[in-house]
């Protein structure tokens, strides 16, 4: 590495993937099926998998697998950020495993004790490289981060196809500018820092 590369200054704070998955009927308005799942490698609380799942009329809750890492996904990626997800909700405990082709159709799978959740992604596009290097912007979302939007995806609960599918959805022109990206995107190698505060001099 020479000595003109750039080197990160500040404190890791997560680092991890996240995976969404939002699904709504042709015509709909409001979503039938919403996952926002967190596979975690490095947080303070540790590693784990946590799971925002909102199916109106079946199930609405956190699945985890580690109920340390609950708080801190909530107070470092949902409160304030995310609306959908920013309210009371149950916490069940639960078993996750990654399924599938990670470069063509990968999957979710997570078991409840009386209840299965699978979901999948697939017709990937090329993968969307992302860093802000605004130390403002780092305090509020990923500073690097590997988007692949999904054409296509899948909820299933207990071996049902939920109804509904991927659909473009505007919070992406903010985030990356451009047109209005899929519903339903995986997002690899994420990376949280506090950036270290500016001098005043």
């Amino acid at each position: 590495m020479s000595s003109s590369d750039p080197i990160l200054q500040g404190k890791l704070i997560w680092a991890g993937e996240h995976w969404i998955n939002y699904l709504r009927p042709a015509g709909a308005d409001t979503d039938s099926a919403q996952l926002s799942l967190y596979h975690s490698s490095y947080s303070p609380a540790g590693e784990g998998n946590v799971a925002f799942v909102i199916i109106p009329g079946v199930l609405e809750a956190v699945c985890t697998d580690n109920r340390d890492l609950v708080e801190f996904i909530l107070e470092t990626m949902i409160r304030g950020k995310n609306a959908s997800l920013d309210r009371e909700l149950a916490v069940f405990d639960a078993a996750f495993r990654r399924g599938g082709d990670i470069c063509q159709a990968p999957s979710w799978r997570i078991e409840l004790p009386e209840h299965l959740l699978e979901a999948s992604w697939s017709e990937l596009g090329e993968p969307v490289m992302v860093y802000r290097s605004d130390r403002t912007i780092q305090r509020r979302r990923p500073a690097f981060t590997l988007l692949f939007f999904a054409q296509e995806g899948e909820i299933r609960w207990d071996g049902t196809s939920l109804p509904g599918s991927p659909y473009s959805r505007d919070i992406w022109r903010e985030a990356l500018g451009g047109d209005a990206r899929s519903s339903c995107v995986l997002a690899l190698a994420e990376t949280m820092i506090q950036p270290p505060a500016k001098s005043s001099s």
